[in-house]
């Protein structure tokens, strides 16, 4: 966030507080659609919600965010560690970073090859690893 963004999120915090600390969301809404409409105008509205939707889903995890997990989980791999124990391990990584059960299946099938290669690639690294010792 911007820091004149910051700065209004603070004010309207704050507003929101002095009229009313359980204000419902439909009445943010309107309050919000009313400033679009009278100060910025109908040709804003589209950008706007697109905006607004992108910065929504920026607590979801971006498939280089997972992917960077997967290797962060594959470096603390024991190399006695099954594949699906460390699948395991990596579910409930994304679990306790709010992801439901059927999210977190859904990233793994949609992920199912890179996982699978990147266990692979680490197990035969630690195969080496082992052998210089």
């Amino acid at each position: 966030m911007s820091s004149t963004s910051n700065k209004l999120a603070k004010q309207i915090s704050i507003a929101i507080q002095k009229i009313d600390d359980s204000m419902d969301y439909k009445d943010l809404a309107l309050a919000v659609a009313q400033i679009l409409k009278d100060d910025y105008g109908a040709h804003n509205f589209k950008p706007f919600l697109t905006y607004l939707s992108q910065h929504l889903k920026e607590n979801k995890m971006k498939k280089s965010e997972l992917r960077q997990l997967i290797r962060e989980e594959l470096q603390k791999l024991n190399e006695k560690q099954s594949f699906d124990g460390w699948k395991d391990s990596v579910k409930a990584e994304l679990k306790r970073t709010g992801y439901s059960d059927a999210k977190i299946a859904q990233k793994f099938k949609s992920e199912a090859e890179f996982l699978k290669k990147s266990y692979d690639q680490n197990q035969h690294c630690v195969k080496v690893a082992q052998q210089l010792k």
